[in-house]
């Protein structure tokens, strides 16, 4: 975690340059040189392995324990001197263990370690470092088990007739992409072993690549295994690349690379392998999705995919009962189907509680044990394979990872507020390349990059496209949960805490999650007597989307950066939160806070998620404020009257405004926020509402996505002449019924627009006719409860059209034929729409059309809601 600790430390310093230079124990040109150092640290991690040696990974301990020392002492400065400067009391308790110099000699000395470790091991020399010699795995693929099966047939088949079909006679590489212990390698096994495979080609070979590989063992693995270089007394002699291009010279030849982690990895290969243009192939194994599209010449490869629960319930009983004369009872049957669904899919976590089971009794007792304890039971040596997916991250990305161990439930992220909180918790770094890029972006590419490494699974995308809601496998979870408490990182405080309370980490743990089960059953005293004893706590989480959070004394935790709590409805803000002034930066409140107007004095505030009836006008004071976000909606008050320089405050960093209810978007509001990004308006009433309000949101230039609800009946809104910024890419309308030539004219000429949603009441009229020139972005449509009956139109009216949903629209006589002649049209849904438009759509999208359609009609959802009654009745 030394990474994030350094990019913490240097955010900090930079707001000490910003604060008044008279609070700090010592010269500005000295808080620079140290600035100076800190950034040397991080580009020396940025070039470091994932994995070194003793000597490397010491100093990156003596690192993080060091950047960690700084961040208390900085901090503590930076929060005093606004505690002193806010007249609260309590700030005394706040004075750091060690003193400024004496950390600032300590980072020094460090980087001057360093430096002589980077000299010692110029560039190119640092992958060679690292104490993992290779994969745990054998270089060989060996004989083919016939006991192995491939868990996907449907890819084995397509796998062979890649490998042996009559295709492209030039060399091709074939990958196989996907998470650790999904099977890439079993299923390479079985290809490699099958008699096909044996028989169409003249030379067949194996090597395992993993993280740290090297050229010349690469070579010798594949010369090995194809028993080239043995000497008469049938020793191995041992071969570099150029042996095995001259070998494999002519022949038809297929070798498998197991694990490469890199597309430096097939740079640094491919030219042992021989073009000689008569089918030769390579079959690629690999954990990241960049590389399988980098070693393709078309980009293409074969993904692997977590198993369902019937696949897995038969890889559980295979791995338990090998022998087909062996029937379990109905009672194992069931208990090992629930087993199995809680492996979610891996193969690896199966395989290694089958062999758990197969070794013991095959009792309904212990199997109903092993049921209520997969992760523990799972635990075991072959799973270090998915600790490898940790051990290899880029130092900047492993502080991100284990933040997952934070979420209670891994598999539903929301993908806002896993952003959010990385740049809160001071975890992105922003490239100094791109200067135009906010921290937001930046945590962007790297749940981008956890994804293409089959870290991270995607369960929802947005109409843009974007990861919407995300999440990890439980045993990446128990992972990061055991990574993080050795690193000092995160802890997560359960009832055995409270029982024993026999874990002395806690005290010096950066983070403390409180799970659902210490909140129902214990006292709040006992649980503030932990939490008081850390007082360098970076965050507080709370899970419990049930019950409020306790009364928690956080008096002792004034270095705070995340607060993650739930209130109840009577409740009003703790007043020890108003004394984090220096250093909160994400506040989650839960439903109905009260949040007085002294929350301006969380300087440093980026995010508030809370659903309140109101902000406090002091908002418009908050300058760091980048996230407004409410579920349920709230207010947002006038800009008040204020006093000399506060007139002309700037909410630069604003991004987000989140359901925000009747908004009165001023000029002097719009003036205040230049940099909007996104941005939701739910109206209640039309009090105060008027044209010239609404369209002062053309002035919001940076403005991407824009949701406006009115919800206040079919009258007239004083929106003839609402107008939008062209830099609009989403745009979500509902109940404001804009009539369809201004949906064409108005809506229809933004050059950004890539999604329009027309929900309930969006729209006003029986007819739309589109033009020339409009919607040439438009991937995405949807019209809901419309009264459209006909719509005239062109293929070339919606040039980039990909996904159509029409929902409710019970007068629309059909679709417009035009729509099926769109290129770039991929998908077209129907739900509870007129015959006419059903019938148009089944015809114009048959059997052999591209495009995959969806109809739900009420008759179908009707024999769905039977079925499903009939599966429940069938099974009781």
């Amino acid at each position: 975690m030394a990474y994030a600790a350094l990019v913490s430390v240097s955010q900090t310093l930079e707001q000490i340059l910003d604060s008044d230079p008279y609070f700090f124990p010592c010269a500005k040109e000295k808080v620079v040189s140290f600035q100076e150092t800190i950034a040397s640290l991080i580009a020396f991690l940025d070039n470091c392995p994932p994995i070194g040696t003793q000597t490397v990974n010491d100093s990156i301990r003596r690192i993080r324990d060091s950047a960690y020392e700084a961040e208390d002492v900085f901090e503590s400065l930076l929060a005093t001197h606004f505690l002193q400067k806010y007249g609260s009391d309590g700030y005394e308790k706040l004075q750091p263990g060690r003193s400024v110099e004496k950390v600032m000699e300590d980072m020094e000395s460090i980087e001057k370690q360093v430096l002589k470790i980077h000299d010692d091991h110029k560039a190119g020399e640092w992958r060679n470092i690292s104490t993992l010699a290779g994969s745990s795995r054998p270089a060989s693929a060996g004989g083919h088990n016939p006991k192995m099966v491939a868990l996907d047939n449907d890819l084995e088949i397509k796998l062979t007739e890649q490998l042996v079909g009559g295709g492209s006679k030039k060399l091709d590489v074939v990958p196989i992409v996907g998470m650790g212990g999904i099977g890439k390698t079993t299923l390479a096994r079985i290809l490699y072993g099958s008699k096909l495979i044996v028989d169409t080609f003249d030379v067949c070979g194996w090597a395992t690549i993993s993280q740290t590989y090297g050229v010349t063992k690469i070579a010798s693995d594949i010369l090995k295994d194809i028993s080239v270089g043995l000497d008469g007394g049938g020793k191995y002699k041992g071969g570099g690349p150029q042996d095995v291009y001259q070998t494999l010279y002519g022949r038809k030849y297929l070798i498998v690379l197991d694990d490469v982690w890199d597309t430096q990895a097939w740079h640094d290969i491919k030219r042992s392998f021989p073009e000689n243009k008569n089918g030769s192939r390579v079959l690629m194994t690999t954990r990241h999705s960049k590389v399988a599209a980098y070693v393709n010449s078309s980009g293409s490869y074969h993904e692997m995919q977590l198993l369902n629960e019937d696949s897995s319930w038969r890889l559980l009983r295979q791995e338990v009962f090998p022998q087909q004369n062996i029937h379990p009872s109905e009672v194992l049957v069931e208990i090992g189907k629930e087993i199995a669904r809680q492996c979610q899919g891996l193969p690896l976590a199966i395989s290694a509680i089958g062999g758990h089971l197969k070794k013991e009794k095959q009792t309904q007792e212990y199997w109903k044990y092993v049921s209520e304890n997969v992760s523990s039971v799972a635990d075991d040596p072959s799973l270090e394979i998915l600790t490898l997916s940790y051990n290899y991250l880029p130092h900047h990305l492993k502080a991100c990872f284990l933040y997952f161990g934070s979420f209670q439930d891994v598999h539903s992220i929301d993908v806002f507020q896993l952003l959010r909180l990385w740049v809160a918790e001071g975890f992105i770094q922003p490239s100094p390349s791109l200067r135009e890029t906010s921290m937001e972006e930046v945590a962007e590419e790297y749940l981008r990059d956890f994804i293409d490494r089959n870290l991270v699974f995607v369960y929802k995308h947005d109409a843009l496209g974007k990861p919407k809601r995300c999440g990890i496998h439980d045993l990446f979870r128990d992972i990061c949960i055991k990574e993080a408490k050795k690193e000092k990182f995160l802890f997560i405080l359960n009832k055995d805490h409270v029982l024993f309370d026999h874990d002395t980490q806690i005290d010096s743990q950066r983070r403390l999650i409180l799970s659902p089960d210490i909140i129902d059953d214990y006292d709040e005293s006992l649980i503030s007597a932990l939490v008081s004893r850390n007082g360098t706590a970076r965050s507080f989480i709370c899970h419990d989307d049930n019950t409020s959070t306790p009364t928690i004394t956080l008096t002792s935790a004034r270095l705070l950066k995340v607060l993650r709590i739930r209130m109840s409805d009577s409740s009003s803000t703790p007043p020890e939160i108003l004394q984090l002034a220096a250093n909160l930066t994400y506040l989650e409140l839960g439903y109905n806070p009260k949040i007085p107007s002294t929350i301006s004095r969380l300087r440093n505030l980026q995010t508030i998620v809370a659903d309140i009836i109101s902000m406090p006008p002091e908002i418009w004071e908050m300058t760091q404020l980048r996230h407004v976000k409410s579920n349920f909606g709230t207010h947002l008050p006038d800009i008040p009257p204020a006093e000399g320089s506060t007139n002309n405050i700037i909410l630069e960093n604003m991004q987000t405004l989140w359901k925000i209810n009747n908004f009165r978007c001023v000029q002097e509001v719009v003036k205040r926020i230049p940099n909007l990004k996104t941005l939701s308006l739910v109206y209640y009433d039309d009090v105060g509402l008027s044209s010239q309000y609404v369209n002062n949101l053309v002035c919001l230039a940076k403005l991407e996505s824009l949701h406006c609800h009115f919800d206040f009946g079919p009258n007239d809104h004083n929106l003839r002449n609402l107008a939008f910024p062209p830099s609009l890419k989403q745009l979500v309308l509902m109940g404001c019924h804009i009539p369809w030539e201004k949906i064409t004219n108005i809506i229809g000429i933004l050059p950004e627009l890539e999604v329009l949603k027309l929900k309930y009441g969006a729209t006003k009229g029986k007819f739309w006719k589109t033009n020339d020139g409009a919607f040439e972005q438009l991937k995405f449509l949807l019209i809901q409860d419309s009264d459209i009956a006909k719509w005239k139109t062109e293929a070339g009216h919606f040039p980039s059209l990909q996904h159509l949903i029409l929902e409710e629209c019970h007068a629309l006589k059909g679709i417009p034929s035009e729509i099926g002649e769109i290129p770039t049209l991929e998908k077209v849904q129907l739900l509870l729409c007129s015959d006419a438009a059903q019938s148009s759509a089944m015809e114009m999208f048959g059997e052999d059309s591209d495009v995959k359609l969806i109809i739900s009609s009420y008759d179908s959802i009707l024999k769905i809601y039977k079925s499903a009654d009939q599966v429940k009745v069938g099974g009781s």
